[in-house]
């Protein structure tokens, strides 16, 4: 969290809350959830998801069709289900695109990589992807943005240097409220 003379900024604070509220609005939106996932894994996704509407992925090239934003992701099928009936209804960004989960193994073109295993087996990471990992204790190359608890609460963290390399643009809003390495 950013601090200004030892008080966090209004704005960012009224985001933290907006999120908040956005998050809860999603959990329980979902009707039919699998009641097999943990209230931090509905969480977390809740969170990659509106990731995505804070950051801009680049134009796509001549010849490259604009898709949904795929977030690939070795994590269960149960969250791959979860996370795609929350983000149905979900346009993103100035191009209206829908956000949708793959299983890490069987996907290609990501924009977005969630990785939770500790032993993941490495893909190769394209040039405009970001990759979120679960926890620290997480080694897979070039991790963007990184969850981790404190104070029991659910924070991330983003490391500007791996996400300025993949030349996606990250809302200063989303900054505000993340802790910046």
């Amino acid at each position: 969290m950013f601090f200004f003379g030892g008080q966090r900024r209004p704005r960012a604070k009224m985001l933290m809350r907006w999120l908040a509220s956005l998050t809860c609005l999603f959990l329980c939106s979902v009707v039919v959830a699998n009641t097999t996932l943990s209230k931090e894994e509905k969480l977390k996704a809740a969170y990659i998801l509106n990731f995505t509407k804070f950051m801009e992925w680049p134009v796509p090239e001549v010849g490259e069709a604009a898709s949904d934003i795929r977030i690939c992701t070795d994590s269960s099928a149960d969250f791959i289900v979860f996370f795609n009936k929350m983000a149905a209804n979900v346009k993103i960004g100035k191009m209206k695109k829908n956000a949708l989960a793959l299983s890490l193994d069987a996907a290609r073109n990501c924009e977005l990589i969630y990785v939770t295993k500790i032993n993941s087996p490495y893909r190769q990471v394209g040039k405009h992807v970001v990759v979120v990992a679960d926890r620290n204790e997480i080694s897979y190359p070039n991790i963007s943005v990184l969850f981790f608890e404190k104070r029991k609460k659910l924070r991330f963290e983003i490391n500007q240097k791996s996400i300025s390399q993949t030349r996606v643009t990250v809302s200063s809003e989303l900054l505000k409220i993340a802790r910046v390495k």
